[in-house]
């Protein structure tokens, strides 16, 4: 895949990830810019996901640690845990703001 086409995609994921959440009136604040998304949290905890173009990744930097997601048939999956990163991020706010959060209409548990 050349630069190009893996900007497009670290881009239109971000921005589906920034609307999905605005879209949710959640209590955290978004911030996008420059191929990263940071969600702060009321407490100042910071999750923060930022294209790598050298690696051709997507990177997560959340509390628990950090993950490495490559691109495979379109989505964005961790090279560690096989989890899809709209999945991860499903997960992790719905543990960190104690409810149950959905990104994708199509998400199951």
């Amino acid at each position: 895949m050349d630069n190009s086409e893996y900007l497009g995609c670290v881009d239109e994921i971000l921005n589906k990830i920034d609307e999905a959440l605005d879209d949710l009136d959640l209590d955290i604040d978004l911030e996008m810019g420059d191929g990263k998304l940071i969600i702060v949290f009321d407490d100042n905890q910071q999750c923060i996901l930022s294209r790598q173009r050298a690696t051709q990744q997507l990177w997560l930097a959340e509390p628990g640690g950090g993950w490495h997601y490559d691109l495979k048939d379109g989505q964005f999956i961790c090279d560690k845990r096989g989890l899809e990163i709209l999945k991860t991020l499903e997960i992790l706010l719905s543990e960190k703001l104690s409810q149950k959060i959905l990104l994708t209409s199509s998400s199951n548990d």
